[in-house]
């Protein structure tokens, strides 16, 4: 769960409850660490150099991981059209009657 926190604390899409939870733990020597790693990725990315040799195996779970977060994007997305459905309907009920 940190790993994800700290991923979305530099995608900015932290809410408050989750920052104040990773603040709490920011002197914390693996946090720090995973800090550093984002940090790097971060420069990485921003430097244009993206011919880089990756192992296959990281590959893989990169692939692995890009596609759990994007299914889990695409299933919070369902479920918020999914209540604005239920609402609409249940409106258009209300008016009917």
């Amino acid at each position: 769960m940190e790993k994800e926190l700290i991923s979305a604390f530099y995608d900015n899409e932290t809410g408050p409850e989750e920052f104040s939870w990773l603040k709490e733990r920011l002197g914390r020597k693996e946090t720090a660490d995973l800090l550093k790693v984002y940090d790097e990725i971060g420069k990485h990315l921003r430097s244009g150099n993206v011919d880089v040799k990756l192992a296959k195996s990281f590959q893989a779970r990169l692939r692995t991981s890009l596609q759990s977060e994007y299914d889990r994007s695409c299933r919070q997305g369902e479920s918020y059209t999914d209540e604005v459905d239920r609402k609409q309907v249940s409106k258009d009920k209300a008016e009917a009657a």
